[in-house]
């Protein structure tokens, strides 16, 4: 019972540890993304477009789907205050952002030791 016990202790730092490499990836793929559109938007005069802009001219029907959507299941307290303006961001800023975060979550973490003499 006691090793069951310890066993469900210790699942989330388990967990942690398992994703953490996944975290790191992400953080790197989101980086890399961050830099080319960063990069592309300094070489058309800086003009750099936002993320809506992007997901428009590459898809404009999942885009109009994802508002609809969002707006009829939720209201519109989610699309219009918050999305929009999260959306309308450069789109370098917002993947630069995702890969802070998930290099944050996926960073090595230092095993402390503490000795009570």
């Amino acid at each position: 019972m006691k090793r069951i016990l310890r066993l469900l202790l210790q699942l989330p730092q388990r967990i942690a540890n398992a994703a953490a490499p996944l975290f790191r990836f992400l953080a790197a793929l989101f980086l890399l993304v961050a830099v080319v559109l960063f990069v592309a938007g300094a070489t058309k005069g800086g003009a750099h477009m936002s993320t809506a802009a992007h997901w428009q001219a590459i898809s404009p029907s999942s885009f109009a789907a994802l508002e609809t959507g969002l707006q009829n299941r939720l209201g519109g307290w989610l699309w219009s205050p918050f999305l929009t303006t999260l959306l309308n961001a450069p789109a370098y800023v917002l993947f630069g952002s995702l890969a802070v975060l998930c290099g944050f979550a996926g960073r090595r973490r230092r095993v402390v030791n503490v000795f009570v003499n």
